[in-house]
């Protein structure tokens, strides 16, 4: 009996030293931290000690993850990126990191997010696809300055990139695209021509991929007060002089005039 009591306590004190280790090789646990000045000033911003010891087990994990997650944009893309906000695993969401790139604020937020897998984590970011829907613009722009003549007509673009080859030279015919394109400025006459150019612009390449381009015209007012966000806004809330959706999909396009 006595032997069996100490085999159970060998059982449990060796699950107990291979959890700690599975943990330790994961980066959850560490002997000794000495935090960067990047964590320390991240921390600073959230109102929370600098000294590893005096945090809770909880932002101990958190602010690690963090480091982690941005070294593994660094390696990845060998530029410098800063921390925007981090949303720990929970039983709705995953594991995500947003930051942006030093070099490129311009771009926005980069989303990064992890999970673990046969004992190592594995990273997924969308940095790449937010440096090809930039590209994407610059052709969208191209066409329109062509369309859109005089002074006052003005355009803003913003397009999500969901998939793309990046083997092909005509980044439009091989993205999987959603473009939201506010313009003001010109009349419904010149807009109506537009799609039209827009269609036969399309039409010309081999699309690989689904997408959709909404063309909304819109008043001075609301054109100056346009963001990604709120453009979506004014579609849903019919807040538009004119909106059109120009469809593809698996060969088969739709122009689609929003009422």
């Amino acid at each position: 009996m006595f032997k069996k009591k100490i085999l159970a306590i060998g059982v449990i004190i060796a699950s107990v030293l291979f959890f700690l280790l599975v943990l330790k090789s994961m980066g959850l646990l560490e002997e000794s931290v000495v935090l960067t000045n990047r964590q320390k000033n991240i921390l600073m911003e959230q109102g929370l000690p600098t000294d590893y010891d005096e945090l809770s087990f909880s932002k101990q994990v958190e602010i690690e993850a963090i480091e982690n997650m941005l070294k593994y944009l660094e390696k990845k893309y060998k530029s410098k990126f800063e921390y925007k906000d981090y949303t720990p695993n929970g039983a709705f969401n995953e594991e995500r990191l947003e930051a942006i790139s030093a070099d490129r604020k311009d771009l926005g937020i980069i989303c990064v997010t992890r999970e673990a897998k046969n004992g190592k984590w594995v990273y997924e970011d969308d940095y790449d696809e937010l440096l090809m829907a930039e590209k994407y613009k610059k052709e969208l722009f191209k066409f329109l300055d062509k369309q859109i003549p005089g002074k006052e007509a003005k355009c803003v673009i913003y397009t999500d990139i969901s998939k793309y080859d990046s083997k092909k030279k005509d980044i439009v015919a091989s993205s999987s695209a959603q473009n939201r394109i506010g313009i003001k400025g010109i009349s419904v006459e010149r807009f109506k021509y537009l799609i039209k150019k827009y269609d036969n612009w399309m039409s010309e390449k081999e699309l690989q991929y689904s997408t959709s381009t909404f063309f909304v015209l819109l008043k001075e007012k609301e054109f100056n007060n346009v963001s990604d966000s709120v453009i979506s806004d004014y579609i849903h809330d019919n807040k538009y002089v004119k909106c059109v959706e120009w469809y593809y999909d698996l060969d088969e396009k739709t122009i689609e005039e929003w009422k």
